[in-house]
């Protein structure tokens, strides 16, 4: 029988654990959300580049308009190769994970037997 009545028990929040896999899952996804926004911006750029060189608009000249959209073509390109990167370390982490475990499964497997044939006599 619980000393505590139903309506003054306090509901625990959840604990939420950040693990290695779900912080590389966030960075993709923070890094594909700001290529996305990048290309947005750069097709933006590119509608206000179809007049003709070196007119004057109300942006300035249309040649300081293309180095900005070229800018945004490399901040793209740099953002793809970060994400890159981030699946590539991903990987690795998994395989070399996986050969740690590989490795302590069969160092475990391995102790138990010894551990076995010790209390059997052997």
């Amino acid at each position: 029988m619980s000393l505590v009545r139903p309506e003054q028990r306090l509901e625990a929040e959840p604990v939420q654990e950040v693990t290695f896999g779900q912080r590389i899952l966030d960075d993709l996804s923070a890094l594909h959300d700001e290529i996305k926004d990048l290309k947005h911006a750069q097709e933006k750029m590119t509608i206000k580049l179809l007049g003709e060189v070196g007119e004057d608009t109300k942006h300035g000249r249309l040649p300081m308009v293309e180095a900005t959209a070229g800018d945004h073509e490399n901040r793209i390109k740099s953002l793809e190769n970060d994400r890159t990167a981030v699946k590539s370390a991903a990987r690795t982490a998994a395989w070399i994970g996986g050969i740690l475990g590989g490795i302590i499964g069969t160092g475990a497997t391995i102790l138990a037997n010894i551990a076995m044939a010790i209390l059997r006599g052997h």
